[in-house]
Order: structure tokens, then C-alpha cells, then sequence
């Protein structure tokens, strides 16, 4: 990959993140038996008549008003619809097939699908007023949920602040698109900690999602120290379908811009990690050079799918020099940069981890480069990344060439590179890498 060339920390790698920071079940219900009994008529739109039963003296062979008489002499059994059809009404909790025999007699099947218990954030005094504090209505309702078991709902529209909201065991959050959670205070820290309740006891099946599209969380004016989610001591987690949105106004890295990535894995000083955990469909916009999406400290059987950064880097796999724990089993599939610094970033700063690291399907589009590689260290005899290419662009964040000011500050101009290689200390299988014509860093 070149020639061993001085270790450059491309970021923050020697200032670590200061370390105190409705579903549907289905039941089946029972079989019943109804005759002569009208259940209700269904029309073209799907929509239930009212219930009634009429019985009278008639002649085989007349038709009443909604169907056709299918009763003996002297009774007429109104049977929803034409005599020997599959009646179906269906609502969004209850399916009922009903099928007419040659008797009359409707036999029907119902499956009943309660939804499941739903603790609403609002009903814990969330206001989503975008300027009250709405942590303690969060963990109140976390709370109610993890007693009575179900979900956590959030409901949109709404700007909800929130700050180190710490969910318990067995926690599953439901965001509904269009609701934005947002920093509340000025402390450092982020919005989430993700953790056990102490340096050595992990947090249990812990899952955040979206539900009817990506829900926000938004950093734009949360100050430069803070992230959006922070997994440390956990094990058995998930976060799906999120935007997460920065700060990257000012190109110097000095404040406002963002000097936190929107999501971060850290171990504690125990040495707890994040274990079992995937991402998938996790964007962030508005990133700063020397960030972005995810930053990767250490951590077991993690698994990022769909995930990109506008500006910034959506998969830094850099930990801190002096907090870290092995990397191991590492899968990422889909991994975007859009006008920013790298795509895929990697530097042990001298760590040994032990992998193995697999990533498919990177794309660079306008950014510096696909992938950089630099630091001493390894990442284990089995790292590859299959599948690079590259769109070179005018867009791409470039670190700032000029002397003194934050080692993070960035220019924009034209793509120099498809692979950044500033080490010879560890080796990355490539393979299928269309460069569009660029070279890689001597």
C-alpha cells in the first residue's frame, strides 16, 4: 500500500470521549359456529354492515335484500352476500373468514391479534415542545415498560430534549418518523448511555427503532462534545432506521462544529464492551472531517448494514491509544461517504485486535478517499474489504495542508485518492476495487 511514511493521528485518537458520561402478537382464537345469524354485509369498500339476524316465513329460492335465501321453508338466513362465496371482512386487530355451507350455517374461524402493550412517552409527561426537558417522562416510561413488558412509544410530530437517558433491560424504543430528539442542557455527554449499571455488569437486550421511516436525532445545536448514542457494557442491542444530524459550519473544527461521532462504541475500564449489537439503515448529514457517523473503540459480534455519512467518516474503526478493547468479528455491509473525509477509517494506534473484520460494498463518492489505513497496530490476520469504488468529485472534505490550528480543520476540493495507505504495519485484503482513475497516497 507505499512506502511507511509517519504516523499522522487523522483525528481525536489521543483525546479519548471522557468515560463518566406497535407490534402486533398473534393469538388464535376459537372456532365458532353461527346459524341463521346475518354478520353484517360487506360492501365494495371492505367496509361491515350492521349485525342482525331475520328470520320469517318465506319460499326456498327468494332473495332477500343482502344475499340469497339459503334457509328450509319458513326461515331466511341472511348470509352476507351470494350463497357458497368466502366472506372475508378484515380490520387491522381481527381477521374473520366466515365460509356458507349448503345448510346456511356460516362456520367462522377468528384469529384475534391484540397489539401489544404500548407505553407512550407522552403519557409520562413528555411534551415534545422542543424546549422542556423531557428525560425524566423517557426513563419513567422505559421504566413502566420494562415492568409490564411491551414497547416505548414516541410519538410524531414533536422536538423532544432529552440528555444521558439511561435505558433499562429488555428496553425497545419505537421513534415514529417524523419525531426529532434533541440535546437537552449544555453538558457534555450524549443523548443515550447505553450501559450496565456498573463497570462490570452488562445491560441486557437494549433495541432502538424507527418505525414508518427514520426518526431524527438532531446535534445540530447541542454543542460541540456531544453524541447522539454511546454503547459501552451492553450486550444484545440494535438501532435501526435513524438521521442523525451535526454541525460542520465552521471547516476550522472549533466550535460549533461537532467534535463527537453521532454513535460511539466504548469499553469501560473494566473493560466491558459492546457485544451482539447491529445497525442498519444509520445515516448522518452535516459531518465534520474528523468525524461522523460511528467510531469503534472495541467491541464483539458487530454488524453494520446500510450506513453512510455526509461529510465525515460513516465507519471509523479508531480507537483511542489509551481506551480500547479487541475488535472481533466485525461485519459491515454497505458502508457510503458523500462529500466527506473517508469512507471506511482505520488506525490502531498501536492496539492488537484480533478480528476478524469483513466489509462489502463501500462506496466513496466525492470524498477523500475510499479508505485510509494508518497507525501501528493490527487488526488480525483476517481483515478484507470486498467490493471499493470510488466517485471522484470537487465536494470532498481534504485536510486543511495549512500549518497549526485543530488537526481535524478541512478544505473542500477535488478527490486526491482511492486508498490513503500511510502504514505498512498491518495488511487489508482488497478485492473487486474500481478506483475511477485515482491513485493511492505514496
Amino acid at each position: 500500500m507505499g512506502a511507511p511514511a509517519k504516523e499522522v493521528h487523522l483525528n481525536h485518537g489521543d483525546s479519548p470521549e471522557p468515560c463518566d458520561e406497535s407490534a402486533l402478537r398473534s393469538t388464535t382464537g376459537a372456532t365458532s359456529t353461527t346459524a341463521g345469524t346475518t354478520t353484517g354485509t360487506t360492501d365494495t369498500t371492505g367496509t361491515t354492515g350492521a349485525t342482525g339476524t331475520t328470520t320469517g316465513t318465506s319460499t326456498i329460492g327468494t332473495t332477500d335484500a343482502s344475499g340469497t335465501t339459503t334457509g328450509t321453508t319458513g326461515t331466511t338466513t341472511d348470509t352476507m352476500g351470494t350463497t357458497g362465496t368466502t366472506d372475508t371482512t378484515t380490520s387491522p386487530a381481527d381477521t374473520t373468514t366466515g365460509t356458507t355451507n349448503t345448510t346456511g350455517t356460516i362456520t367462522a374461524t377468528s384469529t384475534f391479534t391484540p397489539l401489544e402493550t404500548v407505553t407512550n412517552v407522552r403519557d409520562f409527561g413528555a411534551t415534545g415542545n422542543g424546549t422542556s426537558n423531557d428525560t425524566a417522562a423517557f426513563e419513567r416510561a422505559m421504566a413502566e415498560a420494562a415492568r409490564v413488558g411491551g414497547v416505548v412509544y414516541v410519538p410524531a410530530p414533536g422536538n423532544y430534549r432529552i440528555a444521558s437517558v439511561t435505558p433499562p433491560n429488555n428496553t425497545h424504543l419505537e421513534v415514529q418518523a417524523g419525531a426529532v430528539l434533541k440535546k437537552y442542557g449544555t453538558n457534555s455527554g450524549p443523548l443515550f448511555n447505553i450501559e450496565g449499571p456498573n463497570e462490570t455488569t452488562y445491560a441486557q437486550n437494549i433495541h432502538i427503532e424507527g418505525v414508518g421511516g427514520n426518526f431524527t436525532i438532531d446535534l445540530y445545536d447541542a454543542g460541540q462534545e456531544t453524541g447522539a448514542i454511546r454503547y459501552r457494557n451492553v450486550r444484545g442491542f440494535s438501532l435501526r432506521n435513524m438521521l442523525c444530524i451535526q454541525n460542520n459550519d465552521n471547516p476550522t473544527q472549533e466550535a460549533p462544529s461537532s467534535r463527537r461521532p453521532c454513535i460511539s462504541f466504548l469499553p469501560t475500564t473494566a473493560g466491558g464492551e459492546p457485544i451482539d449489537g447491529e445497525l442498519e439503515n444509520i445515516h448522518s448529514v452535516r459531518s465534520p472531517y474528523g468525524w461522523g457517523l460511528t467510531q469503534v473503540s472495541g467491541g464483539e459480534n458487530l454488524r453494520f448494514f446500510n450506513i453512510s455519512s455526509e461529510g465525515g467518516v460513516p465507519l471509523r474503526l479508531e480507537n483511542y491509544s489509551n481506551n480500547w478493547t479487541p475488535m472481533s468479528n466485525i461485519v459491515a455491509d454497505g458502508v457510503t461517504c458523500k462529500n466527506g473525509h473517508d469512507a471506511v477509517h482505520m488506525n490502531p494506534h498501536g492496539a492488537t485486535h484480533t478480528g476478524p473484520i469483513t466489509i462489502k460494498n463501500v462506496v466513496a463518492d466525492s470524498c477523500e478517499s475510499a479508505l485510509s489505513i494508518a497507525g501501528d497496530g493490527t487488526y488480525g490476520p483476517d481483515t478484507s474489504i470486498d467490493g471499493l469504488t470510488v466517485i471522484p468529485g470537487n465536494t470532498a472534505q481534504i485536510r486543511d495542508p495549512g500549518p497549526g490550528g485543530y488537526v481535524g480543520a478541512w478544505i473542500v476540493g477535488p478527490s486526491p485518492w482511492c486508498v490513503d495507505a500511510r502504514t505498512t504495519s498491518y495488511n487489508i485484503l482488497l478485492s473487486n476495487v474500481n478506483c475511477e482513475g485515482l491513485g493511492n497516497r505514496p
